[in-house]
């Protein structure tokens, strides 16, 4: 097993999908030692936007940018699935529930301070709280949860 988290997020790269605030929480997961890289599937509007945020936070040796937008089948690398803008419904619910590949970091659609939720499948976390994102972050390279 390597001592190394592997997260992705995919979606379109616009602000209002939570990026800035997954690349403020993986910068905050770096400061505290946590290796890893973080891979971004997506294009759009924002692409130069979030490129220069991944530069302005000295994340370019372990965040890139895929301008595919989807992860090709077959290619299973990563271990936790970031998604900074994602409701939990129950439908979605349903379906981290029986997801045991990979671990989700999930945002609520509330913005409670002390909204944390984990489980083996899935982490819920305040909505777009780089704080909460980076502390599951560094709890499971801790506890060697990858």
């Amino acid at each position: 097993m390597s001592n190394h988290l592997e997260i992705v997020t995919v979606g379109d790269l616009i602000w209002q999908n939570g990026l800035e605030y997954a690349i403020e929480g993986i910068r905050k997961a770096c400061d505290y030692g946590v290796n890893l890289s973080y891979e971004i599937f997506g294009n759009g509007p924002q692409l130069e936007a979030v490129a220069f945020a991944i530069h302005d936070s000295q994340l370019s040796n372990c965040c890139t940018i895929d301008l595919t937008g989807k992860i090709r089948k077959g290619q299973k690398y990563f271990n936790i699935f970031l998604a900074p803008a994602v409701a939990l419904t129950y439908k979605f619910k349903f379906n981290l529930e029986n997801t045991d590949s990979f671990h989700w970091i999930v945002t609520s659609i509330v913005e409670k301070e002390d909204l944390l939720i984990m489980n083996e499948n899935y982490t819920l976390v305040p909505r777009w709280d780089s704080n909460a994102i980076a502390n599951v972050l560094v709890r499971r390279y801790q506890r060697g949860d990858y």
